[in-house]
C-alpha cells in the first residue's frame, strides 16, 4: 500500500494465563521488560523484521507501556493482593504509587496517580516521579531501540504518566515518540505538545471529523482544523487517525440503525423513550448514512486521514473496511481477511500514498505547509495543502453513495489556464480566469487534485513512476541520479529524527 513504516504492539513479556474476558496475547499487560513476548515470536525473529524493514527503506515503530506493570488477581483487592516480586525489573511496592482506582477520569491528578485496571487484572501505576523508576525505564527504552533497531515509540496511555517524566523520557530516549492521551480537548493536546511531548494522536480532528461525516456536521471540522492550527504549536506533528485499538471501527458506526428498519412501530417508540435526545438525533443521521453507503464515508474518511497535517496512520483492517465495534470487536485478526489486495479500500489507500510520497519527493516543503479550508458547502468540504502552485486538493463528501450528481466551484488558487489531474480518477479539469474549476460530484466520492505538469514520475493515471525532482519537472531537465522519498537515499537511522512524511501502518499483536 505504499506505507513508510508499521508500529507494533509492546514487545514485553505479559502476565500468563487466562482471565474471565481472555488472556495477555496483546503486549499491555507487562510482566518482564526484559524478556520478549512468546506469543509474537523470539528475540531474533523481531531482529528479522527489524532488519527486513530497514532493508526496505521502512522504519520499525513500537507500542511502549510505561505507566504500569500488571498482575492477575482474578477478584481479589488489587490493593492487598499484588506480589510484587514475581515483576521486572520493579519487584518492590515503593516502586509504586499506593493502591487508588481511577474515579474521575478528567481529574488528571487522579488519572495520573491512581491505577486503570481493574480486580481481574490489576495494572499496578508505577511511581514515575521516583529517579529510580525513570532511570530504569529510561534505560530499558535505550537498550531496547539499540538492540531491536527500533526507530520510534509510541507512549501508550500517556495522559496517565506523570506529565514531568513524560517530557524527561522524551529527552532521555532517543528516538521519535509519540503520546497517547485521549482527549476530545484541543486545549489540553496542544498543552501537552508545548509542555511535554512533541507528537500525540490528534484526537480533536478525529472528534470533529466524525461529526463531520457521522453527524452530517461539515462546519464543526472546519472549524476545528482552525482551532487546533491557532492552539498547538506544530499542527503537522501530531499523528493523523481514523481508526484505532481504542475506538469503533469507521464501519461499525451504524450497526444499531440497521435494527430499526425492522422495529415494530411500538418497538421504535420504547427506543425513543430510552435514549436521550442527543442519541436520537445521532441515531437519525445515522440512518441516512446507512442508506447512503458506508463505504462512501469510509473513502472520505480515509482521504482526509492521509492527506490532512501530520503522520497518517491506518490501523490494520481498515483497508479491509473491518467493522468491529466496542473492545474486542475491533481488534480483529487480519488474516481472516486473506490479506486481499484487491480491496476497494486498499487500492484507494495505496493511490493516495502514491500521490502523497510523489508530491513530498518532489520538495519536503509540502510537510511544513498546513492545510487550510477553500470551501465548504451543506455537505462537502475542500482543503488545501502545499506550497502555491503545486498545492495539492482534497474535495470531501458525506453524501454517501446516492446522492445525486451535483458541481462544485472549487476556488483552488491555481493560475487560469492551469491543467489539475484528479488522482483517483484521472480526470483533468481546467482552471478558469476566476481561479476556479468546476468539479462533477456524484455518489459521494472523494477527489484528489494536483497540478497536471507535475504528474509526471508518480506512477498514477499513465504517468510512469521514477524518481524525479521538482526542479526536474519545472525545467525539464532530467537527472538519472535523483533520489527521493521517505526511508529512500539516506540512512535510516538518521532521518528518524525528522520522520513527519512518514506514512504509517499500525500492525497490532503482530507476529514477529
Amino acid at each position: 500500500m505504499g506505507f513508510d513504516a508499521i508500529m507494533i504492539s509492546p514487545i514485553i513479556e505479559n502476565v500468563h494465563g487466562r482471565v474471565s474476558y481472555g488472556e495477555a496475547y496483546h503486549g499491555y499487560w507487562p510482566l518482564d521488560l526484559y524478556n520478549v513476548n512468546a506469543h509474537f515470536g523470539t528475540p531474533d525473529d523481531l531482529r528479522d523484521l527489524s532488519n527486513a524493514l530497514h532493508a526496505r527503506g521502512m522504519y520499525l515503530l513500537m507500542d511502549t507501556v510505561i505507566n504500569n506493570m500488571a498482575y492477575i488477581t482474578n477478584g481479589s483487592n488489587p490493593a492487598t493482593s499484588i506480589d510484587y516480586s514475581v515483576l521486572t525489573p520493579f519487584d518492590r511496592s515503593d516502586y509504586y504509587h499506593p493502591y487508588c482506582k481511577i474515579t474521575d477520569w478528567t481529574n488528571y491528578t487522579n488519572a495520573e496517580l491512581c491505577q486503570t485496571g481493574d480486580n481481574i487484572v490489576a495494572l499496578p501505576d508505577l511511581y514515575t516521579e521516583h529517579s529510580e523508576v525513570q532511570e530504569i525505564l529510561e534505560n530499558w527504552a535505550n537498550d531496547m531501540i539499540s538492540n531491536y533497531s527500533i526507530d520510534g515509540l509510541r507512549i501508550d496511555a500517556a495522559k496517565h504518566v506523570s506529565p514531568g517524566f513524560l517530557k524527561n523520557f522524551g529527552d532521555s530516549v532517543d528516538t521519535f515518540m509519540t503520546g497517547e492521551v485521549l482527549e476530545e480537548s484541543f486545549d489540553i493536546i496542544c498543552k501537552y505538545q508545548r509542555d511535554y511531548i512533541g507528537s500525540l494522536p490528534n484526537y480533536p480532528i478525529y472528534y470533529a471529523m466524525l461529526n463531520a461525516f457521522t453527524l452530517g456536521n461539515i462546519s464543526s471540522l472546519a472549524l476545528e482544523v482552525e482551532m487546533v492550527k491557532n492552539a498547538c504549536p506544530d499542527v503537522t506533528a501530531l499523528v493523523s487517525f481514523s481508526e484505532n485499538h481504542d475506538v469503533a471501527r469507521i464501519a461499525s458506526m451504524v450497526p444499531d440503525i440497521a435494527v430499526c428498519l425492522t422495529v415494530p412501530e411500538g418497538g421504535r417508540k420504547k427506543e425513543k423513550k430510552r435514549r436521550k435526545k442527543k442519541r436520537e438525533e445521532k441515531k437519525s443521521f445515522r440512518l441516512q448514512v446507512l442508506i447512503l453507503g458506508i463505504m462512501q464515508l469510509a473513502k472520505n474518511v480515509i482521504t482526509f486521514t492521509l492527506l490532512f497535517d501530520g503522520v497518517p496512520m491506518i490501523y490494520q483492517g481498515q483497508e479491509q473496511h473491518f467493522d468491529g465495534g466496542t473492545t474486542p470487536q475491533n481488534r480483529e485478526a487480519l488474516w481472516t481477511s486473506g490479506y486481499n489486495t484487491d480491496s476497494e479500500l486498499y487500492k484507494m489507500i495505496a493511490k493516495i500514498n502514491r500521490i502523497r510520497s510523489h508530491i513530498i519527493g518532489l520538495n519536503s516543503d509540502y510537510l511544513d505547509a498546513q492545510s487550510h479550508v477553500i470551501y465548504q458547502g451543506s455537505s462537502d468540504i475542500a482543503f488545501t495543502k502545499g506550497v502555491d502552485g503545486r498545492q495539492m486538493i482534497m474535495l470531501l463528501s458525506s453524501q454517501g453513495s446516492k446522492g445525486k450528481p451535483y458541481t462544485v466551484s472549487l476556488p483552488v488558487g491555481y493560475n487560469a489556464g492551469t491543467t489539475v489531474t484528479e488522482t483517483l480518477s484521472c480526470k483533468t479539469y481546467t482552471v478558469n480566469n476566476l481561479a476556479e474549476f468546476v468539479v462533477e460530484m456524484d455518489a459521494g466520492e472523494p477527489r484528489v487534485f494536483f497540478p497536471t505538469q507535475f504528474m509526471n514520475g508518480s506512477g498514477l493515471c499513465g504517468y510512469p513512476l521514477s524518481n524525479i525532482s521538482y526542479s526536474e519537472l519545472r525545467t525539464g531537465h532530467l537527472s538519472m541520479g535523483a533520489s527521493w522519498g521517505i526511508g529512500t537515499g539516506k540512512d535510516s537511522r538518521a532521518r528518524v529524527t525528522a520522520p513527519l512524511g512518514l506514512m504509517v501502518v499500525v500492525m497490532m499483536y503482530m507476529l514477529f
